[in-house]
């Protein structure tokens, strides 16, 4: 469950970064809806392996017709360590769409 949204992703997929300098890490999203233009309606969360308990961070882009949006946040990190990435859904018709991750 991500806190931006309190409720159930679906359609989830999963990255794993390992950033090889500290700093900062700027994650961007987006889902482009495949029935019609706009946005298929999506969240992304962060979380580090040593405490995958905590959320990082935390965006979403409602469903709509309107544009294809791509939604970012930024969360520090540190060099070797490991972080994994989550993007899903935000209803289980918006599931069916092309999702686009860039780190």
């Amino acid at each position: 469950m991500a806190s931006c949204t309190g409720s159930a992703n679906f359609a989830s997929a999963w990255w794993k970064a390992q950033p090889s300098a500290g700093g900062v890490l700027d994650i961007g999203v987006r889902g482009d809806r495949l029935d019609v233009f706009g946005n298929s309606g999506v969240v992304v969360t962060a979380y580090a392996q040593s405490d995958p308990a905590v959320e990082l961070g935390c965006a979403l882009i409602p469903r709509d017709t309107v544009s294809n949006t791509l939604a970012g946040m930024r969360i520090p990190v540190v060099a070797g360590e490991t972080y994994f990435i989550e993007i899903g859904a935000l209803s289980a018709d918006g599931a069916n769409a092309n999702y686009n991750l860039v780190l």
